[in-house]
């Protein structure tokens, strides 16, 4: 396809539609409709975005089709395309916005037939764009009628409405330069921007801008409902400088809104500390475009807060930076008075009284090893707990030193504490030997009740468990502490049972000598029946006790009046009257309530006829 007989050149920014109707003023053909159909171009294609439409109008005008690309405004999607810049709802295409000034060096200036000279900009397509770059006018909106024949058909239009361009160029007055204008001219003229709003799709760069305008002039307490007019265009403006610093900048004007949080003493939100900036872009999760957004907001928030896994800004929060009291505490499961308070001591935090625990932050690497030390330790009511023994067992397991306290404060009002790391290596040592079980019936029984059923201490049930003494040792999977680990109780009993001492209770002396029970104390407690102490071989108990030899010798040596009387078949009144006759008195005084006894060898010289050559046991 050759080139038509007359071209024009294509303008700075100008879009495919505005050519093709500049060749048509040239080429002499009354609208640009007409002329679409004789070269066989689809306007309508264009405008969905068929790239070879692009081609063929490029080769009729003898241009370069990239060129027309970058300006080529494409609806797609529910989104529009100026020169592949992504837009939503922000350019207008109905009517022609353009500035008269531009116009009018068109017609004066540019090559080619006069009425083929005019053509629009891309730029000023876009509703965010409010003034001329190069006359720093306000655009205008067209406002004569037009055909709906001659619809985009810019060239035509300015042909018939001269007057409109002519008066508004009259009446166009400088305004202020726009630095938000300028920068969106420059991107969709030239598609290069190094900085950070450049990374970004150009709707989510100039919504950006918005906002955080909108914010920098209103708070964040401020509703942006109704926003619009020369309020969206103050607080774009306002935001471009902002966001033209690149992510620094923006983290700057964060941090003037991060005091909120320092300052409140509830639960404090990113809708409540960023406002409207938090909820747009937590309204839009699902769009990717607004990711590299999101990621700088939430990388400040995890800078600047302590929040981290667990919590959920703009999406769940991977890692933490900052800890504060509460958090810690938390996370580490050490109430946070005592985690406060130590954490005082180390110095990791100062002596701030009037915060919350929630508002006092601390660097997490600086206390890592600290925390991890600290979530470590448990108190003793903690520590039986997660060993599952009772105190007098815990009380045994210390004083066999096989559970060691950590430290011991007694100045700063510390207690004992206890490493749960190493109680759970404790337990893991214990249980290296046992055979897993689930659950089910058995006939081993955890070491706390076998200590009952075989008569011993705890802590001998353990030493067993060490040495590797027990034939039979088991774990229930379904139970924590020492109730996990099972024993036969018969066993232990045969391996923990004491050598018989040989000796007799007090109770057994009472009824070998059928006497009363204060009458055997006395003579215990007076040395006239020799006696030690013990420890029970059952209930591993100190008694006292009085070995068999020792009793046979006291009935070889006293008998009792009781028994005497009984002996010889006599009153107990009448037998003590005949041996005070006699000249024998008792052999000791025990006391009152107690048995009198006599010494065997006077019975036998001057006792009474009646008891002589008796033998009384």
């Amino acid at each position: 396809m050759r080139p038509l007989p007359i071209t024009v050149p294509l303008g700075i920014g100008q879009t495919p539609i505005s050519f093709a109707s500049s060749l048509a003023a040239a080429n002499g053909v009354p609208t640009m409709r007409d002329f679409c159909r004789h070269v066989a171009v689809d306007r309508k294609g264009m405008g969905r975005g068929e790239l070879r439409q692009i081609k063929r109008l490029a080769r009729l005008g003898d241009v370069d089709p990239t060129q027309l690309e970058t300006s080529w405004i494409v609806r797609k999607d529910g989104w529009t395309f100026v020169g592949g810049e992504k837009l939503r709802r922000q350019c207008s295409l109905k009517g022609f916005r353009y500035c008269p000034l531009c116009i009018q060096d068109d017609l004066s200036n540019r090559a080619g037939p006069r009425y083929a000279r005019p053509f629009l900009r891309a730029s000023w397509m876009i509703e965010a764009v409010g003034t001329c770059v190069i006359h720093t006018t306000s655009l205008v909106q067209s406002r004569g009628p037009v055909d709906k024949y001659l619809d985009d058909d810019f060239a035509a239009y300015v042909r018939q409405h001269r007057g409109e361009v002519d008066r508004f160029a009259a009446e166009a007055r400088p305004v202020a330069r726009s630095s938000a204008d300028a920068w969106m001219h420059q991107r969709l003229v030239c598609h290069s921007d190094p900085s950070f709003l450049g990374s970004l799709q150009f709707h989510v760069a100039l919504r950006l801008c918005e906002v955080i305008g909108f914010i920098e002039l209103n708070g964040v307490k401020a509703s942006a409902r109704n926003f619009e007019g020369a309020a969206l265009r103050e607080a774009r403006e306002r935001g471009y400088r902002i966001a033209a610093g690149g992510v620094d900048a923006i983290r700057l004007f964060l941090e003037k809104l991060d005091t909120a949080f320092w300052e409140a003493t509830h639960v404090i939100g990113g809708a409540r500390l960023y406002g409207p900036l938090y909820r747009w872009l937590q309204g839009t999760m699902s769009n990717p475009d607004f990711d590299p957004v999101r990621k700088v907001i939430k990388d400040h928030a995890i800078d600047s807060f302590p929040i981290g896994p667990g919590d959920v800004f703009l999406g769940p929060v991977e890692h933490r930076r900052w800890h504060s009291v509460h958090s810690a505490s938390r996370e580490y499961r050490v109430h946070p008075k005592r985690l406060r308070k130590q954490l005082e001591v180390q110095g990791i935090i100062g002596d701030l009284a009037g915060r919350s625990n929630g508002r006092i932050a601390f660097e997490t690497s600086a206390a890592a090893g600290f925390l991890t030390q600290v979530s470590d330790r448990v108190f003793a009511p903690e520590a039986r707990r997660r060993l599952q023994v009772s105190a007098e067992g815990f009380r045994q397991l210390m004083n066999e030193g096989l559970v060691a306290p950590l430290t011991v404060r007694k100045g700063g009002g510390m207690h004992i504490q206890y490493s749960e790391r190493q109680l759970d290596e404790f337990l893991k040592c214990l249980a290296a030997k046992a055979i897993e079980r689930n659950g089910g019936e058995t006939d081993l029984v955890s070491v706390q009740r076998a200590t009952s059923l075989a008569g011993c201490r705890f802590i001998e049930v353990i030493r067993l468990i060490l040495g590797r003494k027990l034939d039979r040792l088991e774990l229930d999977v379904s139970r924590v502490g020492f109730l996990a680990l099972l024993v036969c109780p018969t066993e232990v009993r045969k391996k923990t049972v004491l050598k018989n001492h040989g000796g007799h209770s007090l109770r057994a002396v009472e009824q070998r000598l059928k006497t009363t029970t204060n009458t055997v104390r006395r003579l215990v407690d007076g040395g006239w029946l020799p006696s030690t102490d013990a420890v029970n071989p059952i209930k591993r108990c100190t008694q006292r006790v009085v070995m068999p030899l020792d009793i046979e010798e006291f009935l070889e040596r006293y008998v009792s009046l009781h028994r005497l009387a009984a002996a010889s078949n006599m009153q107990i009144a009448a037998l003590k009257g005949q041996l005070l006759a006699a000249g024998i008195r008792p052999a000791f005084h025990l006391g009152p309530g107690t048995a009198t006894f006599y010494e065997t060898s006077q019975l036998a010289s001057a006792g009474p006829p009646s008891l002589r050559g008796r033998t009384v046991r």
